[in-house]
Parts: structure tokens; C-alpha cells; sequence
């Protein structure tokens, strides 16, 4: 199986979106393990742009994954997982 490399994008400080606490929520979404650090971190715009890179990438690829589920559905069958798990 190939793994894909995802080139995150960067923000510049005047397109952020999140403030401190709201980059703290999205870092623990994702790093839930790492709570202490997150919680002590000094969060600059480096991270809020990583953070914000993140969320959208997430939201970029569930979204892809619905119409995927949708057109499997709309055509009655799901793979199977002996299919999926080829390569």
C-alpha cells in the first residue's frame, strides 16, 4: 500500500480564523494524548496555522469519503474488505 504524503496549507496571520483557546480544542481533537502539552503550550500563529491546516484537510476528506459511501450506496453494494485490503 502506498501512503500519500498531504502538503498541509499555510495561513498568513491575517487569514486565521481561531483564536488561542479555539487551537487548543483542535489540537486536542486530534492529539488527545498530548492534553498536557496542548494545555501548556504558547500558541503563536505558527500553530494556529497548522491547527486551522488540520481541520480543514479533515473536513476536506470526510467529505470526500460521504460522496464515496453515497455513489457505493446509490450502486447497492459496498466493497468488500478482502478488496479493500488488496495492494
Amino acid at each position: 500500500m502506498t501512503k500519500e504524503l498531504v502538503k498541509l496549507q499555510t495561513f498568513k496571520s491575517e487569514e486565521l480564523i481561531y483564536n488561542e483557546a479555539e487551537t487548543k480544542e483542535i489540537l486536542l481533537y486530534f492529539f488527545p494524548s498530548d492534553n498536557a502539552a496542548i494545555q501548556s503550550a504558547q500558541i503563536n500563529d505558527e500553530i494556529r496555522s497548522f491547527a486551522q491546516a488540520i481541520l480543514i484537510e479533515a473536513v476536506d476528506k470526510s467529505y470526500a469519503m460521504g460522496w464515496i459511501d453515497l455513489i457505493f450506496r446509490l450502486m447497492g453494494k459496498l466493497p468488500s474488505p478482502k478488496v479493500c485490503l488488496k495492494n
